[in-house]
């Protein structure tokens, strides 16, 4: 009786060791097991096969989440392979990208822009900072 209960106890630890993991972030561009991390993964990669010029009714485009001030730093543990920022139309942001653009340009900084009312407002901010990788993007979403 006890050498019985002794191996399926070890049956049952085996079979859990053979079990596959769950993936919940991976950080390497491999496909993960989580429903909301794959949306996401799909909308990036939708974005980035269609261009903007291929989807101008996707202006105007506001926040209803962010708004024009200014982000303190945050700490946070997740490994940024690629430094963004995010940025609007407004007096503001288009004197801070001023301030910034060197630097952004240096560390290879992806910019999202948000709360931008046409495709031609668009436009005006890559020709004022043309060496900044810009993408409209609808934030609240993501």
């Amino acid at each position: 009786m006890f050498k019985r209960l002794i191996v399926l106890l070890i049956i049952g630890v085996s079979s859990m060791a053979l079990a596959k993991p769950i993936v919940l972030a991976d950080f390497g561009g491999r496909p993960t097991e989580l429903a909301k991390i794959k949306s996401i993964a799909g909308a990036y990669q939708a974005s980035k096969e269609s261009s903007i010029y291929e989807r101008p009714s996707q202006f105007p485009l506001m926040s209803k989440i962010l708004s024009v001030g200014i982000v303190e730093s945050q700490k946070h543990k997740l490994k940024v392979i690629t430094p963004v920022f995010i940025t609007g139309v407004d007096q503001l942001s288009l004197e801070w990208l001023s301030t910034n653009q060197t630097y952004l340009k240096k560390i290879g900084a992806k910019g999202i822009v948000t709360n931008i009312a046409s495709s031609s407002d668009f436009e005006k901010l890559k020709k004022r900072v043309p060496d900044l990788n810009l993408n409209a993007v609808p934030v609240d979403q993501l």
